[in-house]
């Protein structure tokens, strides 16, 4: 009887680690001013992971860390721009692609500025911002599409 629940704890001790819930935020607007930038982020994770540190933010032109100590929420958003960086980064605002890496290496992205990319620059006083399309509640996908209203 011992073995039976040994295993049946080692079991359902795997099934508890096998999907740990990770930090993840996603972009959810960006808006170009002149030649500055800023991103809208969302989180969506429901943990203890509250802040920026050691994420890195890439782009076509290079890439930069976060500045240490940027506390973010679950269901809150959150506004970053290139002051918020290690190191000045130049976003191009006619086409880019843009990661944000996490800690464990998953990231939220957006590409934009050709047909392929499935969504053009945002003109002036426009904005990228993200769409959810749903059939029912679980099947909800993001696209970006161009907002008038940053």
């Amino acid at each position: 009887m011992k073995k039976i629940i040994t295993c049946l704890f080692i079991i359902f001790v795997g099934i508890l680690f096998a999907n740990p819930m990770t930090p993840h935020v996603n972009i959810t607007e960006i808006t170009f001013n002149d030649s500055d930038w800023q991103i809208e982020l969302y989180s969506d994770f429901m943990g203890e992971y509250t802040t920026l540190d050691s994420c890195m933010i890439v782009c076509s032109e290079g890439s930069s860390y976060f500045q240490p100590g940027i506390d973010y929420f679950e269901g809150t958003y959150l506004v970053v721009t290139e002051n918020d960086l290690i190191t000045p980064l130049s976003i191009n605002s006619e086409n880019d692609s843009i990661r944000i890496f996490f800690l464990n290496e998953s990231y939220s992205y957006l590409d934009y500025g050709t047909l392929t990319d499935m969504v053009l620059a945002p003109s002036n006083e426009q904005s990228l911002r993200s769409v959810g399309l749903s059939i029912n509640a679980v099947d909800t996908y993001y696209i970006f599409a161009k907002d008038n209203t940053p």
